[in-house]
């Protein structure tokens, strides 16, 4: 019995073994696969006819040898799923879907069009169909929805954080997809799936311990630690903004009232309406609501001291923050992403310089290269990497 299952084992094993190197190198040949892999000529075919069966594999065309012969060359099907990912937001819902390599075959935004949740469910069901149909991708394709959302996953599948005037909060969102579509729905923290995309598709491929810093109107923060989303015992390590510090006037404040743009905006129209001298007031005509992130990346660009000793003081709580964070964790890169990249250069210059001056060791300070899809990619690689690694588990 011992002996049937050790060659069950091994059998899985061995297919295991030569998807993972075709994901890495592929197309390759039998014999370029032999190359990467311990494993002998007639398991290598025998495994690559398996999973030709499968339909895990495909042949990837043919190249002439020497002797005359054609050296077929097999690769990955990676149309042989696909992904829904499904990346949620107070103001729009962003949906696509990705074969198993994590190309986005479509994707789109939609606006939220009521503060009903059925409303919007309706909606966004109709989107889904909409995309499958126009790639020609039949349901039964789908292998996966992939859920990127604000707040914590609780184990009852409810959302903990989750603002009360999002439109999906307290929903049945989740189990209504599952029952829809009869398919597996995974369900991760926005930020979370935002520091996954950098770590296998974005500027932080290369690190294994790294962090990723939202900042828009609020604040949040996801670790990859070793490889691995850093989650704690309830799922809250990054919930960044519940940290305490005590403000200018000497009030207890949380980190996001400190840290989130909207604070940058009010503080300057304060300052505006008390006299304060600014190329801003011009830039909105007067209209002091309409400061925002561009408005003031506007006037960096034109050396307003005002403003550019306005982002330097951000810069710089930015970069406590970050060193106290490389204090307890010791990360190789941290990774700004959100509305905040606007302020281009300048800022990103200004936190790195005060980060090298104040902490005694490196960390390589890079801004996010993804915008509005870094949750979906995110959604994307983890449908991707559940399916890979499951594929083989008896």
């Amino acid at each position: 019995m011992q002996k049937v299952g050790n060659q069950a084992y091994a059998k899985q094993r061995n297919k295991k073994l030569i998807v993972d190197i075709l994901r890495k190198e592929g197309p390759l040949s039998r014999a370029d696969i032999k190359k990467f892999i311990n494993l002998s000529s007639p398991s290598i075919s025998t495994n690559v006819e398996r999973l030709l069966n499968d339909n895990i594999l495909v042949t990837f065309g043919r190249a002439s040898s020497m002797g005359g012969r054609k050296t077929t060359f097999y690769n990955v099907n990676y149309n042989y799923g696909y992904i829904i990912g499904i990346d949620l937001s107070l103001d729009y819902i962003y949906i696509g879907i990705s074969d198993l390599n994590g190309k986005i075959l479509i994707n789109k935004r939609i606006e939220v069009i009521s503060k009903k949740y059925k409303t919007n469910f309706e909606n966004l069901i109709n989107n889904i169909y909409s995309l499958l149909d126009e790639n020609g991708i039949s349901s039964e394709k789908i292998l996966y929805i992939c859920i990127s959302s604000p707040g914590v996953l609780k184990e009852n599948g409810e959302l903990k954080y989750v603002d009360s005037k999002d439109w999906f909060y307290e929903s049945t969102l989740f189990n209504d997809l599952e029952n829809l579509f009869d398919k597996k729905v995974f369900v991760e923290n926005d930020v979370n799936l935002a520091v996954f995309a950098e770590f296998k598709r974005g500027v932080g491929k290369s690190f294994s311990y790294l962090s990723y810093i939202k900042i828009d109107k609020g604040l949040g923060a996801g670790i990859i630690f070793d490889g691995q989303i850093l989650k704690g015992k309830n799922g809250e390590v990054g919930e960044v903004g519940f940290s305490l510090l005590r403000n200018k006037s000497g009030n207890i404040i949380s980190l996001e009232e400190e840290l989130n743009l909207e604070r940058i905006y009010n503080e300057i129209r304060e300052e505006i309406k008390s006299g304060q001298n600014t190329i801003i007031k011009e830039l909105v005509n007067g209209h002091l609501e309409n400061i925002d992130i561009d408005i003031i990346a506007k006037a960096i660009t034109l050396n307003d001291e005002y403003t550019k000793n306005k982002v330097k003081y951000f810069a710089e709580e930015l970069g406590i923050f970050i060193s106290n964070i490389m204090s307890i964790l010791s990360l190789e890169s941290i990774i700004i992403g959100g509305s905040i990249k606007k302020l281009g250069k300048y800022f990103l210059d200004e936190v790195r310089k005060f980060v090298s001056e104040n902490l005694p060791f490196e960390v390589t300070l890079l801004y996010s290269n993804f915008d509005d899809e870094t949750g979906l990619i995110g959604a994307f690689e983890m449908g991707i990497d559940y399916f890979f690694y499951n594929l083989f588990k008896e």
